[in-house]
């Protein structure tokens, strides 16, 4: 291939295809753990909240949360990763070997803030917040429910693999956070008159960012490095459970995933097979109490305008045949109880049809009297 600007043109963007393959490649988790804020200078200035915000019933004035002035300064960070390519690879048509350089550029691009990101955790054993504490400390400032200001706890002391416990339900409030100055950009310098071309016969195909990573809402997270069992998880939900607002009400802060390396997996596993485990038999529990509820038996009760007719129990069930009438709360009907059997009619020789006739009357006279109880 003869070095031009058109020739350069065309493999810039069948590089640029392979890139963005890659970069589609990769479904970035640091959202779930983060919170995104724009940044529009080289450095953002952050005050501190004493105590996530929530709302009250407003008595009185105005309660107003103040942000505290810490100095703490986030800057911005640049990024890069630059591929070179020969201009003899490129001159002797060999550049069709380099897309899946460019695939694993584009995917190394994507995933990185999933890695500075999901890295401060481990981190905040050693490294301070924004209220100037370690982000996993043992007196942090919080209250009780008596409105007085305690020393809250979100760290378990131990020498093992680091685990951590985490708020994630929220969308604009995280424990951390990732500062976006630049998103990432696909440049080149491929002139035929570039400094590096003519320097040193290399074309340059790379990326840049500029941004940043921190600790936010240490009332969101909770990290040990104890022993990852029932009882050491339960301690954890049970402290962050635990924390008030200034006035005295419950923050509503829960934990919703455990996030552990692969050290820990395994336990990790097992501490939420009991905890499920323990969920079924209760929630079995419960489904017996209300079964054994439902099969107590109901009083039998006998009609007060007939005694001798048969009691009846609670359920859903069709008026006899010939009511017409749509279903009701009758239910399972009972023999009558204590009442002499039914002799049955007698007639002396030669009353013929019309004895029988005088039967059939009587037995029309039951049922007329049967269908006048439904209505």
């Amino acid at each position: 291939m003869i070095i031009n600007t058109g020739n350069l043109q065309i493999l810039n963007q069948g590089f640029n295809a392979s890139f963005m393959q890659g970069w589609d490649s990769v479904a970035p988790t640091w959202q779930q753990v983060a919170m995104e804020i724009p940044s529009t200078t080289d450095a953002e200035n952050y005050g501190w909240l004493e105590q996530i915000p929530g709302m009250r019933e407003w008595i009185g004035q105005r309660q107003i949360h103040n942000l505290k002035s810490t100095g703490v300064s986030v800057k911005n960070r640049d990024w890069e990763h630059t591929l070179g390519v020969d201009v003899n690879a490129i001159e002797d048509d060999k550049f069709g070997t380099f897309a899946l350089a460019f695939k694993m550029q584009g995917e190394v691009v994507r995933s990185h803030p999933d890695g500075l990101v999901w890295g401060l955790l481990p981190g905040g054993f050693t490294d301070t917040g924004l209220d100037g504490q370690y982000f996993f400390d043992s007196d942090h400032v919080g209250y009780n429910a008596a409105k007085a200001e305690v020393a809250y706890s979100n760290v378990q002391a131990g020498g093992g693999s680091p685990w951590f416990l985490l708020d994630l339900s929220r969308s604009f409030m995280k424990p951390v956070a990732l500062q976006m100055r630049k998103q990432p950009q696909y440049v080149q310098l491929n002139q035929p008159n570039d400094q590096m071309v003519f320097m040193e016969k290399k074309v340059l195909y790379g990326a840049d960012a500029r941004y940043a990573a921190f600790y936010a809402f240490h009332q969101l997270a909770f990290g040990s490095k104890a022993t990852l069992d029932v009882t050491n998880y339960e301690a954890a939900r049970t402290a962050m459970g635990s924390q008030y607002k200034p006035d005295g009400t419950k923050l509503p802060v829960r934990s919703t995933h455990l996030v552990v390396g692969q050290s820990n997996e395994g336990a990790a596993r097992r501490v939420l097979a009991e905890r499920l485990a323990g969920a079924r038999r209760w929630r079995r529990q419960r489904l017996g109490q209300v079964r054994r509820a439902d099969r107590e038996p109901l009083a039998a009760v006998t009609q007060p305008d007939n005694p001798s007719r048969p009691a009846i129990r609670a359920g859903i069930r069709r008026k006899p045949h010939g009511c017409h009438q749509e279903t009701t709360r009758s239910a399972r009907i009972e023999p009558p109880r204590n009442l002499p059997p039914r002799r049955p009619r007698l007639h002396p020789p030669g009353a013929g049809r019309a004895a029988q006739r005088a039967d059939q009357g009587a037995d029309q006279g039951d049922q007329g009297g049967a269908a006048a109880g439904c209505r």
